[in-house]
């Protein structure tokens, strides 16, 4: 007779971790420069962000403090205007008001850095750590290794230094 499946564990099996870092398919952001590829993040976020761009261009500047021009936000996202490349602190604006961390991945991507959710910090800081009391274990290990060795040297060596002179033998029960 056939088991009935749990539901917990079809639950278990279909799980798939959270994406650490939020990233852009390379196809779509690539570009001959940083400059550009960052205008592209900017238009992808914009493009797939749930708000029209008048409501991003209004949180960006509630949370700036300061107008934020929808035809500023509008030349942040084209290759077509490099002298209108989004500032670092507009850029943490419009990830504030979309919710969307790829294009300040992009911005660190070259610097071998990454942009990820904060409630991850502590997971990754306790792998970290985890990783690290490995190491530290396999090195103590090898330095106890090293010190039962030196110990049997000095063993045999002084074993050497204090046999009589007379009692070396060279067959069990013989004297030399």
């Amino acid at each position: 007779m056939p088991r009935a499946s749990d539901a917990r564990q079809l639950e278990l099996l279909s799980w798939e971790p959270p994406e650490i870092v939020a990233r852009l398919p390379a196809a779509l952001v690539r570009a001959d420069s940083l400059r550009a590829r960052l205008a592209r993040a900017v238009a992808a976020s914009l493009r797939d962000a749930p708000q029209p761009r008048e409501a991003i261009a209004a949180r960006m500047a509630a949370w700036l403090g300061e107008p934020v021009p929808l035809a500023s936000l509008n030349a942040y996202a084209s290759q077509g205007r490099p002298d209108h490349t989004i500032s670092a602190l507009r850029l943490a604006a419009l990830a504030e008001a979309t919710g969307d961390l790829r294009p300040l991945q992009e911005l660190l991507a070259p610097l071998q850095a990454a942009a990820v959710d904060q409630a991850l910090v502590p997971a990754i800081e306790a792998q970290l750590l985890r990783s690290k009391g490995r190491e530290m274990i396999r090195a103590a290990g090898q330095r106890e290794r090293e010190m039962r060795a030196a110990a049997e040297r000095l063993q045999r060596q002084l074993a050497r230094q204090w046999r009589p002179a007379g009692r070396r033998s060279t067959r069990q029960g013989e004297a030399a």
